[in-house]
């Protein structure tokens, strides 16, 4: 027992400084903390400084969105001074929705922000896959088509290729001090992050906070999944704080979640056991990805019996609530509910 405890301990101290060299010494951009791609975040707060957080409950997905992504902007000061959205997907598997983001979805918020005076769109994500299988995903979910037809760039991002990241240095982090970035994300004047509620077989629970793990260089995640492994406690809890670090090292400013339907049981995907829950017929609109977590995991705990919101969850969000990304406190939010 006692080797078999040293050869865990082994495993993670070699991923920990193997991954952390391969990052630090990969090409990048140096950038401020927080400053260059969070800059336009305070223009989507009410005037009275609670966060605004919409409910849209319906059976017309466009039209609630219309008059949700409305509630908010009607809150916004100025507008910035250039006009690039970043829509970031959430892009796990070759499955269809609740697996991936709908590009309905995605459609219907680039109609509406076209109207705003956004000008230039990118939908990117860095799956899992390498190569083509990136590109045959993004064909086989309709991304593709929907970039011709709306006119908008699509960017499927090989998560290994070095030069599509940006260096990131996170000072307050515990795990991760140095993670490398989306860089089209990070030239955004605004990033859209647009998630699903689903179970998951290593998070447990993936919505805002996890569907960061798709702006971010491949060795970061793949770290904190072998770290994970060779051991369980510890592991565990470096794992949970990677998960809050990436998403305040994207730092999206705005998340979009999509739960019309849930992913339960297992996930991300159906291949690792994941069931659809249709019928929860709900979008969730809000800056705070610590309070649409929140909201989501006790969604989810509503439709899925074998889903409670235990240590997992509730350390995830006190480290991203830590780092600054939110509030878990919902009575702190300005709640807009929408019905159709």
């Amino acid at each position: 027992m006692k080797n078999a405890y040293r050869r865990r301990e082994f495993l993670e101290t070699a991923l920990k400084l193997g991954a952390g060299a391969m990052i630090s010494s990969c090409p990048h951009i140096a950038c401020e903390r927080n400053e260059f791609h969070r800059k336009d975040i305070a223009r989507f707060f009410p005037r009275g400084g609670r966060p605004l957080f919409v409910v849209l409950r319906g059976p017309h997905p466009e039209k609630l969105l219309s008059r949700g992504l409305g509630a908010v902007l009607e809150t916004a000061g100025p507008g910035p001074t250039r006009k690039k959205m970043l829509i970031k997907p959430n892009a796990t598997a070759n499955e269809p929705y609740p697996v991936t983001t709908d590009p309905s979805i995605l459609s219907a918020m680039i109609d509406f922000f076209k109207k705003t005076g956004f000008d230039r769109f990118t939908i990117a994500d860095n799956p899992s896959y390498r190569g083509m299988m990136v590109r045959k995903l993004f064909r086989d979910r309709g991304y593709f088509r929907l970039g011709r037809t709306a006119g908008v760039r699509v960017l499927p991002r090989d998560p290994a290729r070095t030069m599509s990241y940006v260096k990131m240095e996170l000072p307050d982090s515990a795990a991760n001090r140095i993670i490398l970035v989306n860089r089209d994300l990070l030239s955004a004047d605004l990033t859209v992050n647009t998630a699903i509620p689903k179970r998951h077989h290593e998070a447990d629970f993936t919505c805002a906070l996890k569907n960061n793990f798709g702006a971010v260089y491949d060795s970061t995640r793949t770290r904190a999944h072998l770290i994970k492994a060779g051991n369980p406690n510890s592991g565990t809890e470096f794992f949970d704080r990677t998960i809050a670090e990436c998403a305040a090292a994207a730092s999206p400013g705005l998340t979009v979640v999509d739960a019309r339907a849930l992913l339960v049981k297992s996930g991300p995907s159906l291949r690792a056991g994941g069931v659809v829950k249709e019928g929860v017929g709900e979008i969730i609109i809000s800056t705070d990805m610590v309070a649409v977590d929140v909201y989501c995991s006790e969604l989810m705990s509503r439709h899925d019996p074998t889903y409670v919101p235990g240590e997992r969850i509730s350390r995830q969000l006190a480290f991203a609530e830590a780092l600054g990304l939110g509030t878990s406190d919902l009575s702190a939010l300005d709640l807009v509910e929408i019905h159709s």
